[in-house]
């Protein structure tokens, strides 16, 4: 391999992840709404997913998530179709002239907690994978990407994990805190749960 290995790059989620909800959660897919910004007055979307608005406004515990645009001209512009993979030879392209061979893509919106509904949580991450895996086959071996885990059931991540791994998957997101466990929690550790007293 010559080129470099862009281990740090992202997409950024559009309604075409949301197509590969499976068709008996279809109707809990996120929402895409378009609202002013009240620090700036101008227009931005945000994802309304289990009754909330993600990301979450500016203030304590908001994050800065990037949003699809607001602006049609902007949505469907050569720059935001790359950023999502929704036009992947120019994604390639925009790699080319960054001297980039592979890319590893990690998410951007499933970066932050969406939901603590398990069942929510499955489809979300099966989505998303599967839009990924359908972005690394005409990837030509170079865009690579790191899988969600639906961490509220740990019998779908195991599965998840599988799935995505024979798909081009080269890691998964996993947040130090999942909801409202940590990580070192016995949860994630079913093989070496105590016994109860």
């Amino acid at each position: 391999m010559d080129g470099i290995i862009d281990a740090d790059t992202h997409v950024l989620e559009s309604e075409d992840v949301w197509r590969h909800f499976d068709r008996e959660m279809y109707h809990r897919r996120p929402m895409a709404v378009i609202h002013e910004d009240p620090e700036t007055g101008r227009s931005r979307s945000r994802w309304v997913i289990d009754g909330a608005l993600v990301p979450k406004p500016d203030g304590k515990g908001g994050q800065a998530l990037l949003t699809p645009p607001a602006d049609p001209d902007e949505a469907c512009s050569r720059s935001w179709r790359a950023k999502a993979l929704l036009d992947v030879e120019a994604r390639l392209e925009d790699a080319d002239e960054m001297g980039v061979e592979v890319q590893v893509v990690f998410p951007t919106l499933c970066i932050a907690h969406l939901t603590c509904d398990p069942a929510l949580d499955v489809a979300l991450a099966r989505a998303y994978n599967r839009f990924m895996a359908d972005v690394w086959a005409r990837g030509k071996g170079r865009v690579r990407w790191v899988a969600v885990m639906p961490f509220h059931d740990l019998g779908a991540c195991i599965t998840e994990l599988g799935w995505a791994r024979d798909r081009g998957a080269v890691g998964f997101m996993a947040r130090g805190i999942e909801g409202e466990r940590s990580l070192a929690e016995e949860y994630f550790f079913p093989s070496i749960r105590r016994p109860a007293d």
